[in-house]
């Protein structure tokens, strides 16, 4: 990613939430697949096209369409940071999920406590 477009864009706290003073240290962090960002773009495009429709009204009702884009473009764009906000995190001590825009959740599980793991492949693959 460009280094200045990366200080625009949050990042989740990961490493706030180690325990540095135990050892602690990343071994994985996973965050959701490019396919998760169709839908925010989906939205953002139905904002950039009825952006474009405001300009073929009536100038009486562009405002409503002015306003209508602004909000499904603000839509889109939350979306599009919660799905990015979303992380998984695999340390040597325990597994945890990292979630949240406005604050952040953190959901923890140790890794003694795992007992067992199911991986389903569909046949043909």
């Amino acid at each position: 990613m460009i280094t200045w477009l990366r200080g625009l864009i949050p990042q989740p706290e990961i490493r706030a939430h180690l325990l540095r003073d135990e050892g602690e240290v990343i071994v994985d962090e996973v965050a959701h697949h490019w396919v998760a960002y169709v839908r925010p773009a989906g939205w953002g495009v139905l904002g950039v096209l009825l952006l474009v429709l405001g300009f073929f009204v009536d100038l009486s009702i562009a405002w409503l369409f002015l306003v209508a884009a602004g909000f499904v473009v603000a839509l889109g764009g939350y979306q599009a940071l919660s799905v990015h906000m979303d992380r998984f995190v695999v340390t040597n001590m325990r597994v945890f999920r990292i979630h949240g825009v406005l604050s952040q959740s953190l959901a923890t599980m140790p890794l003694i406590r795992i007992l067992d793991i199911t991986v389903r492949k569909p046949e043909g693959k």
